[in-house]
């Protein structure tokens, strides 16, 4: 997650420090860094809207959906609390999943395994002769006795 350098002079944040109890010289950085739950919540979820009990929950505070709506960095929303700046800037924990599991499909249906384990082609060679290797070593030896 990344913190754009706006939020660190937003006057917002110390006003929902102020308004979940912190001290003025702190307030600021407490605002930031519960809402940094909450972006991180969005993030990890793909979701633009938290219900009010997740909110309070996150900022540690009964009555903290309405903080945060007094302090303006989210909106009421019919199915909860819309939290403004989330648009554009979430997608793309979601959108590296995606990414992540076609990658390793393809990887998967183009993959040959050798001992049971997924090799690539740079070390199919490889692994062939080590495995050779083993099977030959755990042949017995016959002795031929005369």
């Amino acid at each position: 997650m990344r913190i754009d350098q706006g939020a660190f002079s937003d006057p917002r944040f110390k006003r929902l420090g102020r308004l979940l109890g912190a001290s003025a010289r702190f307030a600021h950085d407490v605002g930031l860094a519960r809402m940094a739950r909450v972006w991180s919540y969005c993030t990890e979820r793909t979701t633009y809207v938290v219900s009010k009990e997740m909110i309070d929950a996150m900022l540690d505070a009964d009555g903290a959906a309405s903080m945060i709506v007094l302090a303006e960095l989210v909106d009421d929303d019919p199915a909860g609390i819309r939290v403004r700046g989330t648009n554009g800037r979430i997608e793309w924990l979601a959108d590296a999943r995606a990414s992540s599991r076609l990658g390793g499909r393809a990887r998967a249906a183009g993959a040959e395994r050798i001992g049971g384990r997924f090799t690539s082609a740079t070390n199919r060679l490889t692994e062939r002769a080590t495995i050779g290797q083993r099977s030959a070593s755990r042949r017995p030896m016959h002795h031929r006795t005369a």
